[in-house]
């Protein structure tokens, strides 16, 4: 019997779609947990102490964030799923918006009191 891979998300981590993408891609047994439009997902998400969107929970065991190494070994494990290294990464953002001109970031704030 396999496992089903317990998913916390958000609605704003890409990294999180792109990983439910390779899920599906694969038919790896999983069910989202959605942090913001789930009220349960997010007591599940604080009661386990994870910190991290993506997170995952398999086996009995936690998982923060997200890995391609790691995934790739527990695809094998826990489902027979032979995948590469390559087929499991994602891509990062490209554009943050802590990547604003330090200039931007810094300037002076005067109080007038």
């Amino acid at each position: 019997m396999s496992q089903v891979v317990e998913v916390f998300t958000d609605e704003f981590s890409t990294i999180a779609f792109q990983v439910l993408c390779l899920f599906k891609h694969y038919k790896v047994p999983h069910v989202e947990r959605n942090i913001i439009r789930n009220p349960e997902a997010l007591k599940d998400f604080r009661r386990l102490k994870l910190t991290l969107i993506p997170s995952f929970f398999i086996g009995g065991y936690r998982h923060d964030g997200y890995q391609a190494e790691v995934w790739v070994k527990l695809l094998k494990h826990h489902y027979d799923i032979h995948v590469s290294l390559p087929e499991m990464q994602v891509l990062l953002p490209v554009q943050r918006f802590w990547d604003e001109e330090i200039s931007e970031i810094t300037k002076p704030i005067v109080f007038n009191y």
